[in-house]
């Protein structure tokens, strides 16, 4: 069983570049990839999990 999960995109603001006007792209800090909505639920997961973890 194969299952792809997309956690990460080209970021809109920069298309994928990592700067605007040879400037840091603010959406994606430079990196030119954001996080899709599952990549940023897997995220807050984790989080939260060790969050609780250390209480």
């Amino acid at each position: 069983m194969q299952s792809s999960l997309k956690i990460e995109k080209e970021c809109p603001q920069c298309q994928g570049c990592g700067k605007i006007d040879h400037k840091p792209c603010s959406a994606c800090n430079g990196k030119g990839n954001v996080l899709t909505e599952e990549g940023q639920s897997i995220l807050n997961y984790l989080r939260n999990s060790i969050r609780l973890s250390e209480h």
